[in-house]
């Protein structure tokens, strides 16, 4: 489903030019996701556990997040936070899937172990094939 996303959303392009953060800025991101938590684990005994622990996590910082750079630098700013975000959890998988498969057979300290290599080697992957990405781009000189 990550490649998926990565395939729907496509390159937006050139951002806006940055802008310094106002004051407000930054406790008003805390301010909006402590409530968006508040209000997601005041419904948990309606939701239940699991669906509670998966709203939030990725969903509630990434659509902060995704706000914020629109309102700051517009929606293709929004896009690379979210493409972003799906090359991260690529990472995010390998890691849990690693757990997944060695805990029971070699314990939590090899589990976590094999878990978070997997992680980092993914994640470094993935930060590569940006980097490789960006290079090549005709607007990667532009772009701040």
């Amino acid at each position: 489903m990550l490649v998926v996303a990565l395939r729907v959303l496509a390159e937006p392009g050139e951002l806006a030019a940055a802008v310094t953060a106002p004051r407000w800025d930054l406790p008003t991101r805390m301010v909006v996701a402590t409530v968006l938590v508040l209000v997601i684990t005041g419904a948990a005994p309606l939701l239940g556990p699991q669906l509670t622990g998966l709203l939030t996590t990725y969903p509630i910082y990434a659509s902060v997040l995704a706000v914020f750079a629109h309102s700051q630098r517009g929606g293709a700013a929004a896009i690379h936070v979210v493409r972003g975000l799906c090359y991260g959890l690529f990472a995010f998988a390998s890691f849990f899937f690693a757990i997944g498969a060695t805990i029971e057979p070699a314990g939590i300290v090899i589990a976590f172990v094999a878990a978070i290599a997997a992680a980092l080697v993914v994640q470094g992957l993935s930060l590569s094939l940006l980097m490789k990405r960006a290079s090549r781009s005709p607007t990667a000189s532009r772009s701040p």
